[in-house]
């Protein structure tokens, strides 16, 4: 990492520790300031409908009252960096005004589940993941809906539930109990088998968001997409996921009970 990052960094958390020692207002907005780019970028990783009637501006002062209730709540005795314990807080501001304006609607939260069980039908019909097109005639919508609400709610969705979702890949704790560790190192094999099998591009447009981090204009101007495309495939993408880890572990409840009226 570059050595005037690293110092940057430090100096940052240099200026936390002094502001949790005497509550200094001015050290609160010299953070404020020392952190906007970060919350600019997390802003930036959200897809904001054109009718929705908030904007990136409106999502920074989110994002800033996300940083001021964990700079109040942060504990450094835990070890964990100020930048990391912030995060969740920012970003969780942020998808709470995103719901809280409509983006997610009744209408909206109706389709998604009509979609959802649509996709489910599908693939015990048919045998394999539905088209875009077959999931669309299956409920008569058209594709552009489709987009729509996999493009608000999907994106919102994986944010929301990102700690137990695939998308983490379910990391297998070393406080686990022997069978629970057990459980999710076997799921977390199987969701990282099914993202293998993904095609290219979905795959590396997953990278680009969750590994690299990049906003949606950035993984845009890689493939030369639009910011809407790269939402519509990145969103398609984790419905599939999570479609399959509800499969994986509706399974796997079917087989804990079966064993269960075997040993009776």
């Amino acid at each position: 990492m570059n050595k005037s990052i690293v110092r940057s960094q430090q100096q940052d958390d240099e200026l936390v520790l002094d502001y949790i020692r005497t509550k200094s207002s001015e050290l609160r907005n010299r953070i404020i300031e020392a952190y906007s780019s970060y919350i600019h970028h997390i802003s930036y990783r959200l897809i904001v409908p054109e009718y929705a009637v908030v904007d990136r501006r409106d999502l920074f002062q989110c994002g800033v009252i996300g940083l001021l209730e964990a700079l109040d709540s942060f504990d450094p005795s835990r070890e964990v960096k100020f930048k990391t314990f912030a995060y969740p807080r920012i970003r969780g501001e942020m998808l709470d005004m995103l719901q809280r304006e409509g983006c997610l609607d009744k209408k909206t939260r109706e389709c998604l589940s009509k979609i959802e069980k649509a996709t489910v039908y599908l693939q015990h019909t048919i045998g394999r993941e539905p088209t875009v097109e077959e999931v669309c005639e299956q409920i008569n919508i058209s594709s552009a809906e489709f987009h729509r609400v996999s493009g608000t709610a999907g994106l919102i969705y994986a944010a929301r539930n990102a700690e137990k979702d695939a998308l983490q890949l379910v990391h297998a704790e070393d406080t686990d109990l022997p069978d629970e560790a057990y459980s999710k190192k076997s799921l977390q094999e199987k969701v990282a088998d099914c993202i293998r099998k993904l095609p290219e591009r979905e795959s590396l447009i997953l990278s680009l968001y969750f590994v690299e981090e990049l906003t949606l204009m950035q993984i845009g101007e890689v493939l030369s997409l639009s910011e809407a495309r790269i939402s519509q495939v990145l969103n398609k993408t984790l419905l599939d996921i999570r479609l399959y880890i509800e499969r994986i572990e509706s399974f796997s409840l079917q087989e804990e009970r079966l064993d269960h009226r075997c040993s009776v």
